[in-house]
This record gives C-alpha cells, structure tokens and sequence, in this order.
C-alpha cells in the first residue's frame, strides 16, 4: 500500500491521466490507503472519459461501499459513461441520488451542464429542456450545451428557437456561432449566417485566427453555395487545415 500526500497523488494521478495511462492511473489508485472523494472523482472520470464504463461504474459502486460521500463532481464524473438511451435508466437513478442529498442539483450550475447533456445523449429531450428550463441560473456553458446536443441530434429547428431565446437573456460566444452555423447549413439559411458572420466581426471573435470559427464560416459560405464569401474567408485563414480545405473543396464540387 502506498502512503502519500493527497495533493500529490492527485497530481500523479492527473498526470497519468492527461497522458491516456490510464491502466498506470488505476495500479496507483488501487494501491492508495484511504483515497478521499477527489482522488476518488479523478479516477472515475478518466475512466468514464476514455471509455472504460464498467470500470468507472465499478468505482463508484466501491467509493458508496466504502461509504465515502460522493459531491457534485463524482456525479457529473459517472454520469460521463450515459452515452446513449440504454443508460436512461442509470442517469435518472444518478440524478435522483444527487436529489435526493441535495448534492447542489440547484446551486451549481456544472451539475445541471451535465444532467442537461445526459438526458440528451439519452434521447429524453423532454427532461432535458424542462432540466433547462428551471434552471435559474443558467450561464454560456449550459447553453451551448443544449444547442450542442440539438445540433448533434439533427434537431436543428430546436437548436435555432434555442439561440433566438438565447439572445435574449446571455450573449453568445464563439463556440455557440460554430454550432449555429453547422444548423446554417441545414436549413439553407445564407441571410443567418451573414448575420452571424457580422456578429462575429462586431465581437471580434476572429481576432487572434480562432481557426474553428474561420472553419465553420467558410463552410456554411461553401454549402450555402456563396463560393465567393467562402473563398474570402478561405484567404484570410495563415494556417489552414484539413478542415479548411475540405469545406472549399466540397463547395465547390
């Protein structure tokens, strides 16, 4: 058994962790004393984060054996592994657990982030935007969030009423201009996407080669079939990508 420092075992861990050793990350949890609730959320979550579900589930199941109280950071650690509509049931159970010892459902907004992107990887829409909806402290994040998962759902007009509300209450970043523009495309709106790419402008947002915003816009010019924008934007880009290229490419094909 080994006996350290917690913070340097969690820094060892996090190491471990931040390099994919995640086996090395395991042999070294399993040989700790008395790991406490942070040691305990490293591991979960690096084995939630590169697929190893069962033994992030495993883990868990030991940490409330051990009958070591879990916070808010443990929940959204396993709720990680809900990555389809066959752990529904799993992610209501965490969530109900996190209810029911008032594990700050209502006053953290991280843990709603992740309950919110649960429900839709799960494909309980419902839940998830009434989960939004009484939130009453809701921030960018959570906001992308929900786009996020409309626009991975193929939920496109959900994810533009979404951002029509959302201007009204928190300004959108950059990373919500990615997702809205990707719904640009799907609905041919070409006046949206100029809009955004003015807003874009405004904000500033292109400053410093923010290389994925300069993508997206040059793809939704390029599928919107606006050859003369997109390569406008393709010029601006110093270092282009794959990514830069192939959108140029497929709109001109």
């Amino acid at each position: 058994m080994i006996m350290m420092m917690t913070s340097i075992v969690n820094g060892v861990l996090r190491i471990y962790v931040d390099h994919c050793c995640i086996t090395d990350a395991m042999m070294l949890f399993d040989e700790l004393v008395k790991p406490d609730v942070v040691t305990w959320n490293i591991i979960i979550s690096a084995l939630g984060g590169n697929g190893f579900i069962n033994h992030a589930w495993n883990y868990y199941e030991k940490l409330l054996d051990l009958e070591i109280n879990p916070n808010s950071h443990t929940i959204i650690a396993i709720l990680i592994v809900c990555k389809d509509e066959s752990y529904l049931n799993l992610g209501r159970s965490l969530h109900g657990y996190a209810m029911k010892h008032g594990i700050e459902v209502n006053t953290s907004i991280e843990l709603p982030t992740a309950l919110v992107e649960m429900y839709m990887n799960c494909a309980d829409e419902a839940t998830a935007r009434s989960l939004f909806d009484r939130c009453s402290n809701r921030d960018v994040i959570l906001w992308n969030s929900l786009i996020a998962s409309y626009v991975r759902n193929n939920l496109t007009n959900e994810a533009l009423s979404l951002f029509k509300l959302m201007i009204l209450e928190q300004e959108p970043d950059s990373v919500t201009i990615i997702y809205i523009l990707s719904s640009c495309v799907e609905v041919a709106s070409l006046p949206l996407g100029k809009c955004l790419h003015a807003y874009t402008i405004r904000k500033d947002y292109l400053g410093g080669l923010n290389l994925s915003l300069a993508n997206a816009l040059l793809s939704m010019y390029a599928r919107c079939g606006s050859m003369q924008n997109a390569e406008k934007i393709f010029e601006r880009i110093q270092h282009k990508n794959i990514s830069s290229w192939n959108a140029l490419v497929a709109g001109y094909g």
